[in-house]
């Protein structure tokens, strides 16, 4: 269960948003060295495709570039902001692919923060004409840090005007390496991935050490489905894509989960996606299911360059009307390459948001 979901029975409708502002981001941090930390998210999962499984570093016949940004929950006086930055290469001589990613999260007033940098391998192993495996691991060093000074606690608060006042506080950090690695099956239709987070459990832990980080597992797929005109021609023998891909990612964690149900249509240039966040068979309490958002989504790709841009509309009981939901960008770049690629060296179809 998410931290989120501990308002969800709360009737906080009437209260000053302010107050709700303080107080929640009193007990989000507050609880940050005693429950593990959510990790961050990007909606447009596949625009961040090393963040999701480290065996798509390199599966792609050219090297590219990816940047991700997400805000969450405008609406507070100091929004949830993630940032993400990715490079990775094919070295098709060798059936290899390699990465790397930077990423940093800040949550609220910025007094959590969280850094991180992780490299990734991954390798091609071809089952057959038509069917590809490809294995890959990853390496990563974070950072995590609290500034008390950037906190709000009931004692401050100004019993009339609910604003608070400063007072000294102090900083406190913690270091660790984290692994995973993941798998994915494709051909040019469907893929198929797993990948596992956290393995070595890090201690994450600001203070006194005992708070492990648990083991997140996530498994994604999709299929695509090219429209009846299929693909149109272009000049120097290019085409246009004309598709629908229907995707989901399901994400584990310890008493956490989650799924995203997802459509992408692609009528190159132009990409659009819709798709639900939730589990609407499942119950956190006796009041509120397990809805999380709809995710709508619009990009624009051309044989380089792609540009999108998605927005959570919160459909739990924090309503969009209390967050403003989650606007994220993403944008990335492909460095095209001369050389003939050989025919049976089958690229993984999934989206590019």
């Amino acid at each position: 269960m998410s931290i989120a979901h501990i308002f969800l029975s709360s009737k906080f409708s009437t209260l000053n948003f302010k107050l709700f502002a303080f107080r929640f981001m009193l007990l989000a941090l507050s609880l940050s060295n005693y429950v593990y930390a959510q990790d961050p998210q990007f909606s447009q999962y596949y625009a961040a495709p090393l963040y999701l499984n480290p065996a798509f570093a390199g599966a792609t016949h050219e090297s590219r570039a990816m940047f991700n940004n997400r805000y969450q929950w405008v609406n507070l006086p100091k929004p949830f902001i993630t940032y993400a930055a990715s490079l990775d290469h094919n070295f098709e001589k060798f059936r290899s692919g390699v990465g790397l990613m930077a990423m940093l999260d800040k949550a609220g007033e910025g007094a959590l923060k969280s850094a991180s940098i992780n490299g990734m391998y991954s390798f091609r192993v071809n089952l057959s004409s038509k069917l590809v495996f490809r294995p890959g691991i990853q390496f990563g060093y974070v950072s995590r840090s609290i500034d008390y000074y950037n906190l709000t606690f009931g004692s401050q608060l100004d019993g009339v005007s609910g604003i608070p006042y400063n007072v000294a506080g102090k900083s406190s950090s913690v270091n660790y390496f984290d692994f995973g690695a993941g798998f994915l099956f494709y051909n040019n239709k469907f893929w198929m991935g797993m990948a596992s987070s956290h393995i070595n459990q890090p201690d994450q832990s600001l203070n006194t050490g005992g708070n492990k980080l648990p083991i997140k597992t996530t498994v994604h797929g999709g299929v695509k489905f090219f429209l009846k005109e299929g693909v149109h021609k272009k000049k120097y023998g290019e085409q246009k894509e004309r598709s629908i891909s229907p995707t989901f990612v399901y994400k584990h964690q310890e008493d956490f989960d989650q799924l995203d149900l997802g459509l992408y249509v692609c009528y190159e240039p132009v990409v659009t996606g819709l798709w639900y966040r939730g589990i609407p068979f499942k119950r956190y309490n006796q009041e509120n299911f397990n809805h999380d958002a709809v995710v709508v989504m619009v990009g624009v790709r051309t044989d380089r360059w792609g540009i999108g841009y998605s927005y959570d509309l919160t459909i739990s009981s924090l309503t969009a009307t209390k967050t403003a939901g989650a606007h994220e960008f993403s944008l990335s770049y492909v460095f095209k390459t001369r050389k003939i690629i050989r025919r049976k060296d089958m690229v993984i179809p999934c989206p590019k948001f």
